[in-house]
């Protein structure tokens, strides 16, 4: 049966549509660091993605090439890449919620009073670590997929395979009413992983969700259930309106790869170019409140949120300032401008800083300047980045004491709270990361202020009418 101008050109747009795949898994690998991303399992969220990636793209292609492609091929490329794909996705749910128990039992390790208590979490550390090691994640991704691959076969047997049209072409035999064995033995398969993936997911909804990650695995298996849905439907109707010539149920597969890539790739790259990427020197001491106030402001909403407050105040020159030293820092610019408007006495935005920090300035800007006959002196102060490091430090620290308090009774700062919480989320989750990737420490103890902010984050959690929208779960909570 030849193909149709309306099937040729869904299957062309379809194929057309998927070339987002490859780019979006390039820019996933590359963002790998930033929050959304590297707590979710970007190595093997990757690699999964890209069989759904290959699974889509080539039943695409083969829908297209139906008159030379053989049945069996493509009977057998739709059962080995679409079983793949759910398994994958299985193993990787899996390796998350085991993430996140031993970043539970890592936090919990030193609460523990008894010796045998720390013996026994010790030794679940061992284990969690040994199932998240490299070798570890691979041995389970060969052993579930030869598993859920090969049991199926081995239970149809030969013969049913033997039976399968191997001369035909796919334009022989795609749109007739009978399902194959494998295509059988797949939507079966396909029942089994909505069971399981509902279960993991379950325990998924236990882990506080502040990078979006429950969200996405939530979305994605009611995505691929309805899709089974809609496939069962066009198997059930059979050549209904035309449903089987047009090749509906093997759409359907189709828009399932785009449901994992879109879930699992996409949008979290969209949610990482909101985000700030910190280094850990700045994560060790980024819970102060002089580094959040100043992480807040390097947001475009947040500063548009505290320059406005700051004006209402009668401190509008405090925010101007740290922007004008913030611009200088990234790219250098007119220093003797910033000098003449926020920090000279009698300025026209004169800020309220310590007198010793007004002279350290006007020593660099007037005094030692007036017998300096080196030329490009002006230049060098207008490339020297870290020229208004210590101006900037005073501003912020006078926002914090003065502006600050205030701010996070107002309505312009109803972001302040929420921007907290996610911020003192990574903190943790980065420090718990950090302490899986060492593979030489057991356990890597805390410090006092990384061990304050994990207590605070679980206050916050158990607190009651609080929505949990934090990492860490707290198995203590009722």
């Amino acid at each position: 049966m030849a193909l149709g101008a309306g099937a040729t050109a869904t299957y062309a747009t379809l194929l057309g549509l998927s070339c987002y795949m490859p780019v979006v898994l390039v820019v996933f690998l590359r963002r790998r660091a930033y929050p959304s991303i590297r707590f979710g399992n970007p190595i093997q969220t990757a690699l999964v993605s890209a069989i759904a990636m290959v699974t889509t793209m080539g039943n695409t292609a083969l829908l297209l090439a139906q008159e030379i492609v053989s049945c069996m091929s493509f009977y057998l490329f739709l059962y080995i890449s679409v079983n793949a794909t759910l398994i994958g996705l299985l193993v990787t749910e899996l390796s998350i919620v085991l993430t996140f128990q031993l970043t539970e039992e890592i936090a919990d390790h030193y609460e523990h009073s008894s010796e045998e208590a720390v013996a026994r979490s010790k030794k679940r550390i061992k284990v969690l670590r040994a199932a998240l090691s490299t070798r570890g994640l691979a041995l389970k991704w060969t052993i579930f997929e030869l598993l859920w691959l090969g049991i199926p076969l081995a239970a149809v047997g030969p013969a049913s395979l033997e039976s399968m049209p191997s001369n035909e072409t796919m334009a022989e035999c795609y749109s007739t009413s009978s399902m194959s064995t494998l295509a059988t033995v797949s939507l079966v398969q396909a029942g089994i992983f909505i069971v399981l993936f509902l279960v993991l997911s379950w325990h998924l909804s236990h882990i506080m969700d502040n990078f979006g990650l429950c969200f996405r695995y939530r979305l994605m298996g009611r995505l691929l259930g309805l899709l089974l849905i809609l496939y069962v439907v066009c198997i059930a109707v059979n050549n209904a309106g035309g449903l089987l010539d047009f090749g509906a149920r093997y759409i359907i597969l189709t828009l399932g790869g785009h449901a994992v890539v879109i879930t699992q790739i996409l949008l979290p790259v969209v949610a990482s170019w909101k985000e700030r990427l910190f280094n850990e020197g700045t994560m060790i001491v980024h819970t102060t409140k002089m580094n959040l106030l100043e992480a807040f402001l390097e947001t475009p909403e947040g500063y548009r949120a505290f320059a406005e407050f700051a004006r209402v105040q009668f401190s509008y020159e405090n925010a101007v300032a740290w922007k004008a030293c913030y611009d200088f820092r990234k790219s250098g610019g007119d220093s003797i401008a910033i000098y003449n408007t926020y920090i000279k006495a009698q300025s026209v935005l004169e800020t309220n800083i310590p007198g010793t920090l007004r002279k350290h300035y006007f020593d660099i800007f007037e005094k030692n300047r007036k017998g300096h006959k080196v030329l490009g002196y002006q230049s060098a102060l207008d490339s020297d980045l870290a020229l208004f490091d210590k101006f900037r430090e005073a501003i912020v620290k006078l926002m914090v004491l003065d502006t600050l308090p205030r701010f996070q009774l107002h309505a312009l700062g109803k972001g302040w709270v929420p921007f907290v919480e996610m911020q003192e989320s990574q903190f943790v989750l980065n420090h718990l990361m950090g302490a899986i990737e060492q593979p030489t420490n057991l356990v890597v103890p805390f410090d006092g202020q990384v061990q304050t902010v994990v207590d605070r984050v679980r206050r916050t959690s158990a607190a009651p009418n609080k929505q949990r929208k934090e990492f860490l779960p707290d198995p203590r909570r009722a």
